[in-house]
């Protein structure tokens, strides 16, 4: 990673974990979704396009696409999210040769 003022990469790192707590809280509701029923109504859960609906009342989402799509790909985010988070911990630990190659020249 090259070199960055230190404030900015104090702001990439406070924005990563805003991002997880957002994600955490998003598989939160959804769980609750499963579990109870509750957030049906949730703008997480609404589509982009075309909400279904019947009798002119909108539909709440699906419990399976909740479960093996909504979920999954939450889950995903987070992942990638934590492993942006500890590459810059392993940066601030471990400078790479390039850092090295880059101070000499």
């Amino acid at each position: 990673m090259p070199k960055q003022r230190p404030q900015r990469v104090k702001q990439k790192r406070q924005a990563i974990n805003q991002r997880i707590e957002a994600v955490e809280r998003n598989i939160k509701i959804a769980g609750e979704y499963l579990e109870s029923g509750k957030h049906a109504d949730w703008n997480g859960f609404r589509p982009p396009f075309n909400p279904k609906e019947r009798d002119g009342v909108g539909l709440p989402p699906h419990r399976d696409w909740v479960k093996n799509v909504y979920i999954p790909r939450q889950e995903r985010v987070l992942n990638r999210a934590e492993r942006l988070l500890q590459r810059f911990a392993l940066a601030d630990v471990e400078p790479t040769v390039a850092d090295h190659r880059a101070d000499h020249t």
